[in-house]
């Protein structure tokens, strides 16, 4: 769809997909490296006797954490979804505390 030949889209809108298709790809691939490698000590860990206490915790931690490590991936490498969760944590003067309008 980027390099689409018929489809007009400013140069804006093309960098604003590209760096999405980015943040998409990075948060993929944390998806992918604290689910599998979990995934594979599992079946490892079946097969041989393991006594490897500190490494099963890791393990656990991986598992625990991948979506927030997702999350926080997306929010610094997207600069639209950075620059919107920036414009929702501000204190504006029109009394804007934490997105929440104050109405007086």
């Amino acid at each position: 769809m980027l390099y689409s030949k018929n489809l007009k889209l400013s140069s804006k809108s093309t960098r604003i997909q590209k760096n999405f298709m980015f943040s998409l790809v990075v948060a993929m691939l944390i998806h992918t490296v604290l689910l599998f490698i979990p995934m594979v000590y599992y079946f490892v860990v079946q097969l041989v006797v393991s006594n490897w206490q500190s490494l099963s915790k890791i393990i656990v931690l991986m598992v625990q954490d991948h979506g927030s490590i997702s999350t926080l991936s997306m929010i610094f490498t997207n600069y639209v979804l950075r620059n919107g969760v920036k414009e929702v944590w501000k204190c504006g003067k029109e009394g804007r505390i934490s997105g929440v309008h104050v109405i007086n």
